[in-house]
């Protein structure tokens, strides 16, 4: 996980300048960490629910956590980031793939 962090920091520095708020930065590194947290405890929960169930869950946990970083970095900056504006659509897990892949 550290070294998705250092990615996150360093495309942060890079698309928002080195003399951004390192508080903010900080805050944004402290909510990544926390979704690989997430991101972890709904894989080890792969026995017990369908595939569809988790990539549901995990889309879900993500949209939060990209919530949380755009009231950080408001809207402009956000897009600086992510190249999309707060709230368009992200998921980044396919339920239908994430069905085949994991049965319980």
């Amino acid at each position: 996980m550290t070294a998705a962090i250092d990615d996150l920091e360093s495309l942060l520095h890079a698309r928002l300048g080195r003399d951004y708020d390192h508080e903010k930065i900080a805050a944004v590194c402290d909510f990544a960490r926390a979704m690989h947290r997430e991101r972890e405890r709904l894989r080890s929960q792969v026995q017990q629910v369908s595939g569809r169930d988790l990539a549901e869950q995990m889309n879900v946990a993500l949209a939060g956590y990209l919530q949380q970083v755009a009231e950080v970095l408001g809207p402009d900056d956000y897009r600086r980031v992510f190249g999309k504006m707060p709230g368009d659509p992200t998921g980044v897990v396919d339920p239908a793939i994430a069905e085949r892949a994991y049965r319980p």
